[in-house]
């Protein structure tokens, strides 16, 4: 657990300012420099707002937001090649539409989007629309009740579908595992057009929100809430007087709840922001907690697959009480973490700034950058090359190699798979984070002997080793290789 956190104060913070950002806080290793920048300012119409970029699978950057316009609000698209050039751009006016928070390439090249819309008695909806590569809309669709719900998080899964996670108030209309209190997390599984496969909440009597979601490679699903109840589905006690903690919830294929944990500490409030896998078959959660007089600070846990704490780090703040703080982390090529968070102080204007902080793979510091005003970092992507790609809702910067990251770390990003579990028995799943399919795997001997071979257009396989005899194998897809212990 996390309970019983001593924060640092950084008693002195030197800040240089100069061109566009801040010079980086070097923690014992510099951080990588800027190789160009794009403001959307100087590629969008004027009054679009963006909340949310991507990278793409041709290199390029899609982007999305909005725009108000007389009495309705306009879904905004932007395509941009790998120097960040528009390719094109489009609007969309659904009914109802409000505004949005995220988009995701597919599979098929295409895009998935994940907003919000209003009913006509005002309360909110959950709403996705899907589009083609050239930004043509296939369909769109919107999911609640008759009270206010809405939907944070979303992530196409293996079978084409899409799993998504945020709350609902609702005990009718698309909930249809009933309410347990004030607001529950609930989770969506769709299929490939949209249509309802399930849905169900968790929680107790209070309010509880679910924030992060993502596939898990036996094709069960991970995510992270905020929650304030201690009854209901949550049997726990809170660390903070406030019971305002956050939980982590493993469910299998169909809903159903694995394991839970618990974690916080002291402060009255935690927030749970975004929970990804890891290279081992792990994960990683990133939270925000907050003081009684608004001083907020974040923690990365690293968990096992069970939900186990592995290590820890509280370093990041204090910001005030503001939910633009650290909410984006990514795992990178050498097994580290990047970081993107927002420092606010109302009395220090210099300390209004957008962050990135690099760990390593044991969550210590590697380096830190500074960047100059309230931007709002959406989205962090390792390149092939080494660097990075930073979205915000007002610029995209390409940051080069990081030197932490060795010759040997830079793969092109295909090669990247995990296998769970290994050492295995009889089932093991081959899994990769990317949109692309495996492809063509392979299965070896230690004497180069194929014992295995197929193709898969899934991004996550599940492989039967049952008639496998006992001992050491290879695993290769992608042209990157893997041992797999079969016992």
């Amino acid at each position: 657990m996390c309970n019983n956190i001593n924060f640092i104060y950084p008693k002195f913070l030197i800040i240089f300012l100069f061109s566009f950002f801040c010079v980086s806080v070097l923690k014992g290793q510099e951080a990588p420099e800027i190789i160009w920048t794009k403001t959307f300012e100087s590629i969008t119409p004027e009054g679009v707002i963006i909340n949310s970029t991507q990278k793409t699978s041709d290199g390029g950057y899609v982007a999305y937001g909005y725009k108000e316009q007389n009495t309705s609000t306009l879904c905004y698209v932007i395509k941009l090649n790998e120097l960040g050039n528009k390719i094109w751009e489009k609007y969309y006016s659904p009914t109802g539409y409000s505004g949005g928070y995220s988009i995701r390439q597919t599979s098929d090249g295409g895009y998935v989007i994940l907003g919000g819309s209003k009913d006509g008695t005002g309360d909110k909806d959950c709403w996705v629309m899907k589009l083609d590569a050239d930004g043509n809309k296939k369909w769109d669709k919107t999911y609640g009740g008759s009270n206010n719900d809405s939907i944070f998080s979303i992530q196409q899964t293996s079978d084409g579908g899409y799993i998504l996670a945020g709350y609902t108030e609702s005990n009718d209309g698309d909930i249809s595992d009933g309410n347990n209190g004030s607001q529950d997390c609930w989770i969506i599984k769709l299929n490939a057009i949209g249509n309802k496969v399930w849905d169900k909440t968790y929680g107790g009597s209070r309010w509880d929100e679910a924030a992060s979601i993502q596939q898990t490679s036996d094709g069960g699903y991970i995510f992270s809430a905020s929650i304030s109840s201690t009854d209901g589905d949550v049997n726990s006690d809170c660390f903070g007087y406030s019971c305002a903690d956050v939980w982590v919830v493993k469910l299998n294929s169909v809903g159903d709840k694995v394991w839970d944990k618990v974690y916080g500490d002291d402060f009255p409030t935690d927030y749970a922001r975004m929970i990804q896998k890891t290279l081992d078959g792990g994960y990683v959660l990133i939270f925000t907690s907050y003081t009684s007089n608004g001083q907020g600070f974040s923690s990365v846990i690293k968990l096992n697959n069970s939900g186990n704490e592995e290590w820890s780090n509280t370093e990041f703040g204090p910001f005030s009480y503001d939910y633009n703080s650290p909410r984006i982390i990514h795992q990178t090529k050498d097994g580290g973490y990047l970081i993107g968070g927002h420092t606010q102080n109302t009395s220090i204007v210099d300390l209004n700034r957008d962050w990135l902080t690099k760990l390593d793979s044991l969550g210590n510091k590697s380096w830190h950058k500074d960047f100059v005003g309230r931007n709002n970092i959406n989205s962090i992507k390792q390149t092939a090359d080494g660097g990075y790609v930073v979205g915000s809702r007002k610029w995209l910067v390409k940051l080069g190699a990081d030197i932490s990251v060795s010759t040997n770390d830079i793969k092109n990003e295909k090669n990247n798979f995990t296998i769970y579990p290994n050492p295995a028995n009889s089932q093991v799943a081959i899994g990769t984070d990317l949109i692309q399919p495996i492809g063509e795997v392979l299965i070896t001997d230690m004497t180069g002997k194929i014992v295995k071979q197929f193709q898969t257009q899934k991004s996550t396989k599940e492989i039967d080793i049952s008639t496998l005899e006992n001992g050491i194998y290879f695993v290769k897809a992608g042209g990157a290789s893997q041992k797999l212990v079969k016992k």
